[in-house]
């Protein structure tokens, strides 16, 4: 099925949809910026402890306990086969997610900040995009205004709408949900 531009989750979202605009929680993943829907973030995290789980995919970076539920945690940087560092800063983040498959949680470089943008400023992903991410996992993209670049005079970036419904496969989906499941009982 396609995806386009501006098919967010709107789940409890009666006002975005009214006033046609969607607030998206930004992060850096290898020096590019990526957005996914609020609506769709559980929470943010400090790296915390991950237990390591053995023979698992090479983008699963084990499990967290998350008030007594399991929660798998991925190295997003391997899932979009970014370069990988060995060590986290400290404005690395775990940032919990709700897919329509499962809860997740995705490491991230640096979580940046809230935007609210309008709707219709997403915009399909060009058949060139400007990333390394595959396109389906791209629910679109957008500039955003940031100050002014020394370098390069830009005031405007390229965002990356993520849609988080695509990130998995449906037979990686399971074999997450099953190791949730298998470490709870």
């Amino acid at each position: 099925m396609p995806h386009h531009a501006g098919n967010f989750d709107r789940t409890n979202t009666a006002n975005s949809k009214e006033s046609g605009l969607v607030q998206l929680v930004c992060f850096k993943l290898s020096q590019e910026d990526f957005g996914v829907d609020i609506h769709r973030v559980q929470e943010i995290n400090r790296r915390v402890t991950v237990t390591r789980i053995p023979q698992s995919a090479a983008f699963v970076e084990g499990v967290i306990d998350l008030r007594g539920k399991i929660v798998p945690v991925i190295d997003l940087r391997r899932r979009f086969g970014f370069p990988v560092i060995t060590e986290q800063s400290k404005e690395s983040r775990i940032v919990v997610v709700e897919t329509s498959k499962m809860t997740v949680g995705m490491i991230v470089d640096e979580v940046t900040e809230v935007l609210r943008l309008p709707t219709d400023s997403i915009k399909p992903t060009p058949e060139l995009a400007q990333s390394d991410v595959e396109h389906q996992y791209i629910l679109g993209v957008t500039n955003f205004p940031v100050a002014r670049d020394e370098a390069t005079g830009k005031t405007e970036r390229l965002l990356i709408v993520l849609d988080m419904d695509q990130v998995f496969s449906k037979e990686e989906a399971k074999t997450l949900r099953e190791l949730s499941e298998d470490l709870k009982s």
